[in-house]
Formats: structure tokens, C-alpha cells, sequence
């Protein structure tokens, strides 16, 4: 009897042991994870920034392609375009140390849509656009010769 009274008692005393030790090592872990960081902003502030960026973004894209696509205002035009390609790569930039730094969606996502679309769109239409200016100017310089051949 005494031996089987031994065995019992040893696993009740390792069940013990085993369950503090896990108790401790669960107490120690939550004591080592970092606290989430403080959003931004809020859900309510994503869509105003999300609802307002990407208006002013599209107001800004209608300028740039109704001047460019005339031919008019080149350095405004272009100035405007090189400004879209600096705020889409800023937006990028912060959308990407937020999504790092373990922001919520609502903060790390408008930045990067928003960011992702000016830099790609910015860049894909700026050669056509200088390339648009360039023809216009040598069509000008063209007919300025041709004036001066008469």
C-alpha cells in the first residue's frame, strides 16, 4: 500500500509542479509581449482621410489630364505631376511604418491604396506627358521655321 500511496502522491506533486510551472511561464510571456500601439486615428478619421484624400487625388489627377492632354500650363502641369509621385511615395512610406509598427487596417490601408495609386499612376503617365510637350514644342518650332522659309 505504501507504494502505491508513494506513486500517487509523486504525480499529484509533478501535476502540481508542472501546472506553476506553466502558470509561471504563461505570466512571464504576457509580462514580455509588448502593448499594442495607440491608432492614429480612428475608423471615423480612415474614411474622412480615405473619403477626402483620394477626392482631392482625382481632382488633382482631372487637372493634370485635361492641361496635359491639351498641351497647356506645361510647367504647372508637370510640377503638379512631379508633386502627385513625392505624395503618393510619402504615403507609401508612412503606410508601410504603419503596417510595421502594427497599426490597425484603417490606418496602414488608406495610406497605402492612396499612396500605391499616385506613385503607379504618376509615374506611368509622366513620360507620356513630357513626350506630349516635346512633340508640341518641336510642332511649333517646325512651323516657326517653315514661316521663316517663305
Amino acid at each position: 500500500m505504501t507504494r502505491d500511496h508513494d506513486r500517487r502522491l509523486c504525480g499529484r506533486t509533478i501535476g502540481v509542479l508542472a501546472a506553476a510551472l506553466a502558470l509561471t511561464l504563461a505570466h512571464s510571456a504576457a509580462a514580455q509581449t509588448p502593448p499594442e500601439p495607440a491608432p492614429w486615428w480612428s475608423q471615423t478619421t480612415s474614411i474622412w482621410v480615405g473619403s477626402i484624400g483620394g477626392s482631392l487625388i482625382g481632382l488633382l489627377g482631372a487637372v493634370i489630364g485635361t492641361l496635359g492632354g491639351r498641351g497647356k500650363a506645361r510647367r504647372l502641369v508637370m510640377s503638379l505631376l512631379a508633386s502627385l509621385i513625392l505624395i503618393g511615395i510619402l504615403c507609401l512610406a508612412a503606410g508601410l511604418i504603419a503596417l510595421t509598427v502594427g497599426q490597425p487596417y484603417a490606418v496602414w490601408y488608406p495610406l497605402l491604396l492612396g499612396g500605391g495609386i499616385c506613385t503607379l499612376v504618376g509615374i506611368a503617365v509622366f513620360p507620356a506627358l513630357a513626350a506630349r510637350y516635346r512633340a508640341d514644342e518641336l510642332r511649333k518650332m517646325q512651323s516657326m521655321d517653315a514661316r521663316a522659309a517663305k
